[in-house]
């Protein structure tokens, strides 16, 4: 049913924004067999991030060519096969991860019908002397959660890791009901959210917005945050932002 007079969660401002799943726009793309693509964040808001779904038919494809470009990819639900060079042909499932490093090339293919990947993408910082990233491949579950700030209703399971040569942090918040953030954060990096389960309330700015699954949210820098969770179930989010580089000066 059409929504009376187009209401919708989504708004975008200067500072920070709320993508739902109800405004998606799936669009054919250059590199897409079988596949569109929405996107969530890009740097019409602002961000040095993009971010976008990824929907595949059955037998889908996609190619990500090698450039500058690091990739981040996690899949919500169906599987496909990744091709990222020999001895790295890896079959991806849900809750399945993948970084891609920058100037490294990327074929996913073989898709489930109804396939659906996150896909986070930055240009890489480099920094002297220091060696770059590797090819990362792995599992939510095969990553420890470890309780947040000492909270232990409040966990995180970092995905990447803290190491010079990576400038891309991206990690799984699991909140249990009633569990928040211990107050508002302001960081110098820019964050975008993704939403896999549950709900809760999202301080953005100086405005509070419901949220829940298929949700995506982007902050810029200096943007007071915060985060609740509602309802019966636990709510779960991917974090993603800049790690390990000073803030541009321009």
């Amino acid at each position: 049913m059409a929504q009376l007079l187009g209401h919708t969660r989504t708004r975008v401002t200067s500072r920070h924004a709320l993508i739902t799943q109800d405004t998606l726009n799936f669009l054919p793309a250059v590199g897409l067999v079988k596949s569109r693509l929405a996107t969530l964040l890009s740097s019409g808001l602002g961000s040095k991030f993009f971010s976008g779904l990824l929907l595949f038919e059955a037998d889908g494809a996609a190619t990500l060519p090698e450039s500058g470009t690091e990739t981040f990819l996690y899949v919500l639900a169906g599987g496909c096969t990744v091709d990222a060079g020999p001895a790295q042909v890896k079959r991806i499932a849900p809750g399945g991860y993948l970084y891609i490093p920058a100037h490294h090339s990327c074929i996913l293919s073989g898709a489930e019908a109804e396939t659906q990947i996150l896909i986070v993408q930055k240009a890489y910082r480099a920094l002297p002397d220091i060696f770059s990233p590797r090819m990362i491949v792995g599992r939510g579950g095969q990553v420890q959660p470890q309780p947040y700030q000492g909270d232990p209703d409040t966990r995180i399971q970092p995905f990447l890791p803290d190491e010079p040569g990576f400038d891309m942090a991206v990690a799984l918040f699991t909140f249990q009901p009633g569990a928040s953030f211990p107050g508002a954060g302001v960081h110098g990096a820019e964050h975008g959210l993704f939403f896999l389960q549950g709900q809760g309330i999202c301080r953005l700015d100086d405005s509070w917005y419901p949220v829940k699954d298929g949700d995506a949210v982007w902050a810029a820098p200096l943007c007071p945050q915060w985060f609740v969770a509602t309802g019966k179930t636990p709510a779960q989010f991917l974090l993603f932002r800049e790690s390990n580089r000073m803030p541009e000066v321009v």
